[in-house]
């Protein structure tokens, strides 16, 4: 029997804990290491392990899964997802408002206004949680009634005649 205060115990031990990280599409990485997942995705091991810590909370298109409060809300932010009625696809956010902004031509503070709930869609965008409550039915009217009333442009829930 293995004395625990062995070092090939406590070896053992630090190697049993698996680290995991969020990728760019929203996919779960786990890695025995950190330098493994730092050799593998050609980061610097310092980072890698500031990234494993939470004390970064994203970095180069990558999501901590610490359990900071400050990282949870940032990981929160890195996967909401949005829906492009017109063509039913589903992305998440990403690392920033701006990339998501630049990569699908539109205007980054119309982007912002649309994912802090300031507007309701933008340019066939729109929440993923705004799209479920709809369709649960905890809002008043279905979004399809509305397919045809352009939503940016309106600054009221009612129309003139």
């Amino acid at each position: 029997m293995q004395n625990l205060g062995s070092p090939s115990a406590i070896i053992l031990g630090y190697h049993s804990k698996m680290y995991s990280f969020i990728d760019s599409q929203g996919k779960i990485v786990k890695t025995k290491t950190i330098r493994e997942f730092a050799e593998k995705y050609n980061f610097p091991e310092c980072l890698a392990r500031s990234l494993a810590s939470g004390y970064r909370s994203r970095l180069r298109g990558w999501c901590s899964t610490s359990k900071k409060p400050r990282v949870k809300k940032h990981r929160e932010r890195f996967l909401t997802r949005l829906v492009h009625r017109p063509t039913g696809s589903t992305e998440i956010l990403g690392s920033s408002i701006t990339h998501f902004a630049r990569r699908h031509d539109l205007c980054e503070n119309e982007v912002w206004k649309l994912v802090n709930g300031l507007k309701i869609q933008y340019r066939g965008w729109i929440l993923q949680k705004s799209l479920d409550a709809v369709n649960l039915g905890l809002a008043d009217d279905p979004v399809e009634n509305y397919s045809n009333v352009d939503i940016d442009t309106a600054d009221s829930g009612f129309r003139s005649c």
